[in-house]
């Protein structure tokens, strides 16, 4: 027999690593099923996060011992244990789906744009268990088998049952269980790419890989060490059989499965096509604000802070791009105050609701930050025609109005150092974040007619360094970034830099400089000299006004490329700001944004 030694898990975090890779990845791809198969993007994400939430709770709710249930029926109190299993969050998952299907307008297809994401997620978290050592399997007392280091809870159980002394340089090798559930989900996966184009009817693809899934699950159960075993690790003898108790229950459900996939894939000859359903922005603030009240009366043990991070990474983009929705519709927006006024609150509570731990930022020396907002705005410039046919007179150049609409979502690491009176030091800041922006670019001719539309998507990384008489950044845009440029009329701006320089102290008064502002998003980044002032607030408030322009292109001689501006900056709570930016004055040089910015501070 062949056995292998892992590396120690002990000062390591495995399982939470590839806990939020495997999360990260499931979302991705996710994402990806959304747009292919054309889901709109509010109500899809709106469903993701649903899911995701139930997944979660789901994994934890089924591995909590009797007592503790007691416990937080009584009191309400969460349950503390951290057990998991991914029996839970699959049935959970699939109850939450079945509530929301209809009441979102989805087909019964919408099942199966689940299961191959969900594959992988498992696949890869199977890497997560493998280097920590949980989900082992029993002896392994041929073939191959995995050792491993003392503190892992092989090497616990086995001293525990008196196979090895607490001195043991590693444990008895074992089942290399995690090596086994990670292929069978690989394979599964597989197997439902292989077969997606069968006209079967909706639904059919996740009972197929749902049913394969639980079979590999009962197979490994032979092979798994009851003390592995978060749920069910007891043995029960019926009908002569003698099975765990997990086994019991997961046999009947892969029979259900696998002949209800059969039955669907005989009975419908003809499979009916998939119903794509529509936005709708009542439903999707009514089922945001249900699911902010549900992790409102979650215990602060409910969720880890990768587990945070998820939820919030999926709902803030919900609020946001409905906000965005309604701000980019000009004056309807404008004629229905309550409804932009509706996801502002509902931004706010995302960020509460879900914040799991008390907010101290003021020992705290470094934390991360998430960014996310709606940006517009117009300008007006001369432009060639773009073909004169064959070699005709080309006309003469003409006004074209560009009307660009975007999204930014960033995260950010701030790395602080405080003032220290004492020994003579100044206090410091360092940011370095990467803002990533999505929008369109529409360009109308003199007559209002559309000509183009063009799609813009860049990636922003920069580096921000703060004292507190100077600030310095600088960064790059990289992707199609808009028309702005000067020389070229056709050709797309996809390579600029950005830089800042602030000379003063931000709480009495400071002068600030930027070139290709990060604030308007992507479309036509604009260059800014202003004034600003904390106030004395403690950064309570800000406001920055001065000057934005736009860059040297020509523009008609009744226009102008340039326009007030100001922006602010509020903190309404310790970890959230609302940051508001208006240009003023400028007929044909527009700009209008609105972001919010959490920073996840936490109490040491």
């Amino acid at each position: 027999m062949s056995s292998l030694l892992l590396p120690s898990p002990l000062g390591h975090h495995y399982y939470s690593l590839f806990y939020l890779l495997a999360f990260a990845l499931n979302q991705g791809l996710l994402l990806w099923e959304g747009y292919r198969r054309g889901y709109p993007v509010r109500t899809w994400l709106l469903l993701m996060a649903c899911t995701t939430l139930a997944f979660i709770l789901g994994t934890k709710l089924i591995a909590v011992p009797a007592s503790e249930w007691a416990a937080w029926w009584h009191t309400g109190q969460w349950p503390t244990s951290t057990m998991r299993s991914a029996l839970g969050g699959a049935v959970s998952g699939t109850l939450a789906l079945l509530a929301l299907r209809r009441w979102l307008g989805f087909s019964w297809h919408v099942f199966d744009a689940f299961t191959v994401p969900f594959c992988v997620a498992l696949a890869v978290q199977c890497v997560g268990c493998l280097l920590t050592g949980c989900c082992f399997g029993e002896l392994a007392h041929d073939g191959l088998g995995l050792c491993y280091a003392p503190g892992t809870p092989p090497f616990l159980t086995q001293v525990q049952q008196g196979l090895i002394a607490a001195t043991a340089s590693h444990s008895l090798p074992v089942q290399p269980v995690q090596v086994y559930q990670l292929l069978v989900c690989l394979a599964v996966g597989a197997t439902i790419l292989l077969v997606r184009r069968k006209p079967w009817p909706g639904g059919s693809w996740r009972l197929l890989g749902l049913g394969l899934l639980l079979l590999g699950r009962f197979w490994l159960e032979f092979l798994r060490d009851p003390a592995s075993e978060r749920v069910g690790a007891t043995l029960r003898p019926l009908a002569g059989m003698v099975l765990k108790e997990v086994q019991w229950v997961l046999l009947p459900l892969l029979f259900i499965s696998l002949f209800w996939w059969l039955y669907l894939i005989r009975r419908h000859a003809a499979a009916r096509p998939e119903i794509v359903p529509v936005n709708n922005s009542l439903r999707n603030l009514l089922g945001t604000a249900a699911l902010l009240g549900i992790t409102a009366t979650l215990g602060p043990w409910a969720l880890t802070l990768p587990e945070v991070l998820v939820i919030k990474f999926l709902l803030l983009p919900v609020v946001v791009i409905e906000l965005g929705r309604l701000l980019l519709n000009g004056s309807r927006a404008a004629t229905q105050p309550r409804l932009v006024g509706l996801p502002l609150g509902l931004a706010s509570l995302v960020l509460l609701f879900t914040n799991q731990t008390p907010v101290d930022s003021t020992y705290r020396q470094s934390y991360w930050s998430v960014t996310g907002g709606v940006g517009n705005g117009r300008f007006t410039r001369v432009q060639e025609y773009e073909s004169t046919g064959c070699g005709s007179t080309p006309p003469p150049p003409q006004s074209f109005r560009h009307e660009y609409q975007s999204l930014q979502l960033g995260v950010a690491h701030m790395g602080q150092k405080k003032a220290n009176p004492s020994q003579g030091t100044h206090g410091y800041s360092v940011e370095v974040g990467l803002r990533g922006m999505l929008g369109r670019d529409r360009e109308y001719d003199s007559i209002g007619s559309l000509t183009r539309t063009t799609p813009l998507f860049t990636f922003v990384p920069y580096s921000i360094l703060n004292s507190r008489y100077l600030g310095v950044g600088l960064g790059f845009w990289i992707g199609p970034l808009g028309y702005s440029t000067a020389d070229k009329t056709y050709s797309v701006n996809k390579f600029d830099a950005y830089s800042l320089l602030r000379l003063g102290p931000r709480e009495l008064i400071y002068a600030q400089g930027e070139y290709n502002s990060l604030e308007a998003g992507l479309g036509n980044p604009a260059t800014r000299f202003g004034l600003g002032s904390q106030f004395k607030s403690n950064g309570q408030v800000q406001v920055l006004a001065g000057l934005a322009m736009g860059k040297n292109y020509r523009t008609p001689s009744n226009s102008r490329n340039q326009a007030f501006f100001i922006e602010a900056s509020l903190r309404p709570q310790p970890n959230l700001y609302v940051q508001p930016y208006l240009t003023l004055g400028g007929r044909e040089f527009r700009q209008a944004s609105l972001r919010l910015r959490y920073d996840f501070r936490r109490q040491k």
